[in-house]
């Protein structure tokens, strides 16, 4: 773990796993980069940021250099594996795992996603990449295996193409509401929405 956040997580999940026993199972869900269209939407995740950047000003620009890689799960296989576990039975044998989820094929290098997102669209929006920008050392090629053996029938089934699609539908629909400036769309930015509720102002 490189982030604070990170860390937090890292040492949850070792105060977690010390509580487990036979009658009390403890499942740890490392979750891909969430994407996808949501009722509860947000902005601020990768594949949706590029999508609403596309909708609104016809350009996916990335930050970053688009060196690193990102493993990344849509929404709907994220229930898919939490109801997974839900289900599980109680065991003497398996009962703490933590587990990654998400996909090898669904593992995309930033700037080579940004691109696959523009293919996916109904249109053909402007990629622009920040070859100048410094190194990001959050690089993630994670290993799924052991989910999936476990886990056979709740492995992530949607694929970016499917994501995309969704995304646009939904998003199109938002901008009539919201207008075109999706920085600003509340509740649909994570920050924006957590500095009202501290401002206790109603979202």
């Amino acid at each position: 773990p490189l982030t604070d956040y990170a860390r937090s997580k890292v040492n949850a999940e070792l105060d977690l796993i010390k509580l487990a026993d036979p009658d009390f199972n403890v499942y740890c869900l490392r979750f891909a980069t969430a994407c996808g269209a949501s009722t509860n939407l947000r902005l601020d995740l990768v594949v949706n940021d590029f999508v609403a950047s596309a909708l609104t000003r016809n350009k996916i620009k990335v930050l970053s250099n688009g060196e690193p890689y990102r493993p990344l799960i849509a929404v709907d296989d994220m229930a898919l594996a939490i109801k997974g576990v839900s289900l599980a039975k109680n065991s003497d044998k398996k009962f703490a795992n933590i587990y990654n989820i998400g996909s090898e094929k669904f593992t995309y290098r930033i700037r080579d996603l940004a691109y696959e997102v523009s293919r996916y669209l109904s249109f053909d929006p402007e990629v622009e990449i920040n070859h100048s920008a410094t190194h990001d050392d959050r690089s993630y090629k994670v290993n799924f295996d052991q989910f999936n053996s476990d886990f056979p029938n709740f492995v992530p089934k949607q694929d970016l193409q499917k994501v995309v699609n969704g995304l646009e539908r939904q998003i199109g629909q938002l901008i009539y509401v919201h207008g075109s400036d999706y920085t600003n769309w509340i509740p649909h930015i994570r920050l924006n929405a957590l500095k009202l509720f501290l401002e206790n102002k109603n979202l």
